[in-house]
């Protein structure tokens, strides 16, 4: 429903392709994924956005792994102007948020 809302929209679904290695068993655990993943735009992970990702972890506070990537989809978030961010984390997600720029919000999945 999402991919096809964002299709209808003409709005790009966005994965940092540190969020599949995040996601991927790398067996054949990954095949649904995988037909989903054709749909998305995976985004390289810069060094330019790796910056902004420590960044934003600096601002907000925030260390270790699991705050990396979440850094990482915020960053990749607002290098395109803001958006939606689908999530388990909305907590985290808010939190590196608050410290953006532009709008950025998360919504529970």
């Amino acid at each position: 429903m999402v991919l096809a809302s964002s299709r209808a929209a003409g709005v790009p679904v966005l994965v940092p392709v540190a969020v599949l290695a995040e996601s991927l068993y790398g067996d054949e655990r990954d095949a649904r994924l995988n037909q989903v993943v054709k749909r998305l735009q995976i985004t390289d992970v810069t060094e330019s956005l790796a910056r902004s990702a420590a960044e934003l972890k600096r601002l907000a506070g925030m260390t270790g792994g699991p705050a990396t990537i979440d850094a990482i989809v915020v960053a990749v978030s607002v290098a395109a102007g803001g958006g939606v961010i689908l999530t388990s984390d909305v907590g985290d997600i808010n939190h590196l948020a608050e410290c953006c720029s532009v709008r950025v919000r998360a919504v529970r999945v």
